[in-house]
């Protein structure tokens, strides 16, 4: 396995949100960004979903450029189930 991407359905959140994970040695060679991408191509074409999120800690500048590549703009904040502040992108 390389990583993995998918959506996720957090009990606080509205809607879905995308999520990618891809070990070190795999990074920085554009298959997040694969992943990401078709499955945001699946929730829209297949699953109709409209609206799909995006989260990650501020510091996590290779995440945010890549949110950013799938479409989504930063649109607030979100505290995460352990008290964690975490921004949050949409669509």
């Amino acid at each position: 396995p390389l990583g993995s991407a998918g959506l996720y359905k957090r009990d606080n959140l509205e809607y879905p949100d995308v999520g990618f994970a891809f070990l070190p040695e795999f990074a920085n060679k554009g298959y997040a960004f694969e992943a990401a991408n078709a499955v945001m191509q699946f929730a829209a074409e297949t699953l109709k979903i409209e609206t799909i999120v995006g989260i990650t800690i501020p510091e996590n500048f290779s995440s945010i450029k890549l949110l950013k590549k799938l479409g989504l703009s930063e649109f607030g904040t979100y505290t995460y189930e352990d008290g964690e502040e975490l921004l949050l992108f949409s669509n």
